[in-house]
């Protein structure tokens, strides 16, 4: 019988439960490190977003500071091209325009201040990121005058711009042939004309915000013991709609004629300027500061020059001639006055970080920057061989110099750095995170500011054919105007 496979049923003992496996020490050790990292990838974003949002509040801060640039982020290139040598920008933009005033033809170039007439000065209007004109208003706007000043070609005439305070600027025209100056404002979006006026021949004027400040001649009474002595009328209205904002009388002086340096004409009219709200009367050997329709200095010198507003109060004046001789005086905040060599060093940009000290420029050894205490008037520190305006920032004094760049600690003068340029730059300012140099070769460097190591360098020369008819270099509307010696400008920017 043939055999068969039969199941057969193993008795087996079941096997004993297994016990829970524990990965507990070794799961841990993950589990740390992954929080380890997770911890520090939110401090490096907790840092990174600390860092943003500083940078985005120095931004913040410096967007509002005059003469900061943009970042340069790339190679350079011409924005737009103004002119041929007709033409001169308002110093700043206005309502997204660049106006330019073409009061002349220029003959030869800048460096001989040679021009002839223009029939009419025109004022232009144009994008001011694309340069494309929009909009240009002939001045004067009568044409009774404007056939008057055809009549008289030889005689002199000035045109002059000013932005004020939202979308408009001021614009007034001056000439003997007018018998004074006709003043006009004008929309900065569109080039409406929005109101007109003339002022009497022999009258100073300024801006101030939105305001014109006019300042005219009055005759002092008799019986004053002035003799021939002459008064001011200093008067603050709207530029657009006259409304009245304040006047103050000049007590009557004894006119000094001024002599124009390198000329034999006298001049015997005023001088007005105006800077953070106040307003500076110059005439005669005196000069009269105004702030909220008040006199707050009366300071009287002998002797006729020119005086300045400085910042914080302050007030410099400086001979017109033989400075070596005739001390300037300073005028601190609190009336104190401190003889002087020196008159306000110019500044492209300043961010408020050393408001404890003024910087001056010698009248004598001009290529000093003199740095004296605010309060006290005293000299905290001196820098031989400077070359170009300074520039404020964090603190430090930064300059051009006979030899490149050098920096200084604002409070002490210490010295930060010195950069070899091989020759002194045409311009320096900043971005506000670098030092930019523009050098006589066309180059701009990248420095940076605590300790001068280069950065980057951008070569101009692709956008200016021949550096050496450049004149002079400018931060116009956060980017660098190039003005040509033939009077034409190139506005560069990068990227």
């Amino acid at each position: 019988m043939p055999a068969r496979m039969q199941a057969v049923a193993l008795d087996e003992e079941p096997p004993p439960p297994r016990a829970p496996r524990s990965d507990g020490p070794r799961r841990r050790v993950p589990l740390a490190a992954v929080l380890a990292g997770v911890l520090a990838l939110v401090g490096v974003v907790a840092v990174q977003v600390t860092l943003d949002a500083r940078d985005r509040m120095r931004e913040d801060r410096l967007s509002g500071v005059a003469g900061v640039l943009q970042p340069v982020d790339g190679p350079l290139h011409a924005l737009w091209h103004l002119g041929g040598g007709e033409e001169q920008l308002v110093g700043v933009p206005v309502a997204g325009r660049a106006v330019s005033v073409r009061s002349g033809l220029w003959r030869g170039d800048l460096d001989e201040q040679g021009w002839t007439p223009a029939e009419d000065a025109t004022i232009r209007g144009y994008d001011a990121r694309t340069g494309r004109p929009v909009w240009q208003v002939l001045f004067p706007l009568d044409a009774v005058e404007s056939a008057e000043l055809r009549r008289r070609p030889s005689e002199p005439r000035w045109t002059w711009c000013e932005a004020l305070t939202g979308p408009r600027l001021l614009c007034a025209l001056t000439s003997p042939a007018l018998g004074g100056t006709r003043v006009a404002v004008i929309d900065g979006i569109d080039g409406r004309v929005l109101t007109t006026r003339a002022l009497p021949e022999g009258a100073a004027w300024t801006t101030s915000g939105a305001d014109l400040v006019v300042a005219t001649r009055q005759s002092v009474p008799h019986g004053t013991g002035q003799g021939s002595a002459v008064g001011w009328l200093v008067v603050a209205t709207d530029a657009t709609t006259g409304a009245a904002q304040w006047h103050v009388r000049v007590p009557g002086v004894r006119p000094v004629d001024r002599v124009v340096p390198g000329t034999d004409r006298a001049v015997t009219d005023a001088e007005l300027s105006a800077r953070d709200g106040r307003v500076l009367l110059v005439h005669s050997g005196h000069a009269w500061s105004m702030a909220d329709g008040r006199v707050e200095r009366d300071v009287s010198v002998g002797v006729d020059g020119w005086a300045e507003l400085g910042p914080g109060g302050a007030l410099v004046w400086a001979p017109w001639s033989r400075p070596s001789e005739v001390r300037g005086l300073l005028v601190l905040a609190d009336g104190r006055e401190v003889p002087v060599r020196e008159r306000l060093a110019a500044v492209t940009v300043d961010d408020g970080s050393a408001d404890d000290v003024l910087l001056l420029s010698g009248t004598v050894a001009t290529d000093t920057l003199v740095a004296r205490d605010a309060r006290t008037g005293d000299v905290r520190w001196t820098a031989r061989g400077v070359t170009t305006p300074a520039v404020v920032l964090d603190g430090v004094v930064s300059a051009g110099t006979v030899d490149g760049v050098a920096a200084w600690r604002a409070a002490t003068g210490e010295r930060l750095l010195a950069v070899d340029l091989d020759g002194s730059p045409v311009f320096v300012g900043t971005d506000g995170y670098s030092l930019v140099a523009f050098a006589a070769d066309g180059t701009l460097h990248g420095l940076a500011p605590d300790d001068g190591a280069s950065r980057w360098t951008r070569d101009a020369s692709t956008v200016l054919a021949d550096t050496a008819g450049l004149h002079r270099v400018t931060a116009w509307d956060r980017h660098l105007l190039l003005t040509l010696t033939d009077g034409s400008a190139v506005l560069l920017a990068s990227g």
